[in-house]
Protein backbone atom coordinates (compact mmCIF):
# COMPACT_ATOMS: atom_id res chain seq x y z
CA UNK A 1 0.00 0.00 0.00
CA UNK A 2 1.08 3.61 -0.38
CA UNK A 3 0.57 6.37 2.53
CA UNK A 4 0.36 9.54 0.56
CA UNK A 5 -0.83 13.18 1.66
CA UNK A 6 -4.50 13.96 1.47
CA UNK A 7 -4.70 17.39 0.02
CA UNK A 8 -8.01 17.74 1.79
CA UNK A 9 -10.12 20.75 2.32
CA UNK A 10 -12.44 20.95 5.36
CA UNK A 11 -15.60 22.54 5.85
CA UNK A 12 -15.90 25.95 7.49
CA UNK A 13 -12.14 26.61 6.36
CA UNK A 14 -11.39 29.41 4.02
CA UNK A 15 -15.35 28.71 2.86
CA UNK A 16 -14.41 25.38 1.91
CA UNK A 17 -16.97 23.14 1.15
CA UNK A 18 -14.66 19.84 2.73
CA UNK A 19 -14.10 17.35 -0.42
CA UNK A 20 -11.13 15.56 -1.49
CA UNK A 21 -11.41 14.39 -5.37
CA UNK A 22 -8.81 12.16 -7.24
CA UNK A 23 -7.36 8.64 -7.44
CA UNK A 24 -6.80 6.42 -3.57
CA UNK A 25 -6.35 2.99 -5.33
CA UNK A 26 -3.89 1.55 -2.90
CA UNK A 27 -3.92 4.01 -0.56
CA UNK A 28 -2.75 3.73 3.22
CA UNK A 29 -5.52 6.09 5.19
CA UNK A 30 -5.51 3.66 8.04
CA UNK A 31 -6.59 5.82 11.15
CA UNK A 32 -7.23 9.31 8.95
CA UNK A 33 -10.28 11.83 9.95
CA UNK A 34 -12.23 12.55 6.49
CA UNK A 35 -15.41 13.55 8.97
CA UNK A 36 -18.11 15.47 6.82
CA UNK A 37 -15.61 14.98 3.69
CA UNK A 38 -17.39 14.52 0.17
CA UNK A 39 -15.32 11.64 -1.20
CA UNK A 40 -18.75 11.51 -3.30
CA UNK A 41 -17.21 9.10 -6.91
CA UNK A 42 -14.20 8.74 -5.40
CA UNK A 43 -11.63 5.69 -6.94
CA UNK A 44 -10.49 4.69 -3.58
CA UNK A 45 -10.49 0.60 -4.54
CA UNK A 46 -8.25 -2.02 -2.69
CA UNK A 47 -7.43 1.42 0.09
CA UNK A 48 -7.23 0.94 3.58
CA UNK A 49 -9.18 3.02 5.60
CA UNK A 50 -9.55 0.51 9.10
CA UNK A 51 -9.90 2.71 11.63
CA UNK A 52 -10.96 5.30 9.36
CA UNK A 53 -13.45 8.50 10.63
CA UNK A 54 -16.07 8.54 8.14
CA UNK A 55 -18.81 9.72 9.61
CA UNK A 56 -21.36 12.18 7.57
CA UNK A 57 -18.87 11.56 4.93
CA UNK A 58 -20.47 11.52 0.87
CA UNK A 59 -19.31 8.11 -0.39
CA UNK A 60 -22.17 8.39 -3.29
CA UNK A 61 -21.10 6.48 -6.13
CA UNK A 62 -17.37 5.52 -4.85
CA UNK A 63 -15.21 2.62 -5.54
CA UNK A 64 -14.68 0.97 -2.34
CA UNK A 65 -14.26 -2.46 -4.17
CA UNK A 66 -11.68 -4.89 -1.79
CA UNK A 67 -11.34 -1.77 0.36
CA UNK A 68 -10.40 -2.69 3.55
CA UNK A 69 -13.16 -0.80 6.11
CA UNK A 70 -12.54 -2.90 9.29
CA UNK A 71 -14.04 -0.32 12.56
CA UNK A 72 -14.23 2.06 10.46
CA UNK A 73 -16.78 5.04 11.77
CA UNK A 74 -19.43 5.53 9.37
CA UNK A 75 -21.95 6.99 11.28
CA UNK A 76 -24.30 8.72 8.75
CA UNK A 77 -22.02 8.05 6.07
CA UNK A 78 -24.17 8.36 2.87
CA UNK A 79 -22.79 5.37 0.45
CA UNK A 80 -25.88 5.68 -1.64
CA UNK A 81 -24.88 3.34 -5.14
CA UNK A 82 -20.94 2.80 -3.76
CA UNK A 83 -19.58 -0.44 -5.32
CA UNK A 84 -18.57 -2.47 -2.40
CA UNK A 85 -17.67 -5.47 -4.09
CA UNK A 86 -15.33 -7.39 -1.89
CA UNK A 87 -14.53 -4.62 0.76
CA UNK A 88 -14.13 -5.51 4.53
CA UNK A 89 -16.85 -3.68 6.42
CA UNK A 90 -16.25 -5.81 9.71
CA UNK A 91 -16.23 -4.07 12.80
CA UNK A 92 -17.49 -1.07 11.02
CA UNK A 93 -19.39 1.49 13.04
CA UNK A 94 -23.23 2.23 11.42
CA UNK A 95 -25.84 3.08 13.23
CA UNK A 96 -29.56 4.59 11.33
CA UNK A 97 -28.05 7.56 9.36
CA UNK A 98 -25.91 5.28 7.28
CA UNK A 99 -27.33 5.32 3.50
CA UNK A 100 -27.38 2.04 1.84
CA UNK A 101 -29.53 2.76 -0.96
CA UNK A 102 -28.23 1.19 -4.29
CA UNK A 103 -24.74 -0.09 -2.94
CA UNK A 104 -23.13 -2.77 -4.92
CA UNK A 105 -22.00 -5.91 -2.92
CA UNK A 106 -21.11 -9.55 -3.84
CA UNK A 107 -20.18 -12.42 -2.11
CA UNK A 108 -17.07 -11.57 -1.02
CA UNK A 109 -18.02 -8.48 0.78
CA UNK A 110 -17.93 -8.70 4.72
CA UNK A 111 -20.92 -6.36 5.68
CA UNK A 112 -20.37 -4.77 9.25
CA UNK A 113 -21.74 -6.99 12.04
CA UNK A 114 -24.47 -5.12 13.60
CA UNK A 115 -25.94 -3.90 9.98
CA UNK A 116 -29.49 -4.94 9.53
CA UNK A 117 -30.04 -6.81 6.63
CA UNK A 118 -33.55 -7.42 6.73
CA UNK A 119 -33.82 -3.84 7.23
CA UNK A 120 -31.08 -2.42 4.04
CA UNK A 121 -31.75 -5.86 1.75
CA UNK A 122 -34.01 -4.13 -0.56
CA UNK A 123 -31.54 -1.39 -1.30
CA UNK A 124 -28.41 -3.16 -1.78
CA UNK A 125 -27.86 -4.39 -5.30
CA UNK A 126 -26.03 -7.45 -5.29
CA UNK A 127 -23.70 -8.76 -8.01
CA UNK A 128 -24.65 -12.44 -9.26
CA UNK A 129 -22.10 -15.15 -8.67
CA UNK A 130 -21.71 -16.51 -12.29
CA UNK A 131 -21.73 -20.36 -12.39
CA UNK A 132 -18.26 -22.17 -14.12
CA UNK A 133 -17.98 -24.88 -16.30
Amino acid sequence: MTHIELPITRPGVDGAIGSLAGDLTDADLRGVDLAGTSLAGIDAARADLAFADLRNVDLRGACLTNANLRSAHLEGADLGGADLRGAELGDAHIDTTTVWSGVVISVGTILPDDLDLAAVAAELLIEPVRATR
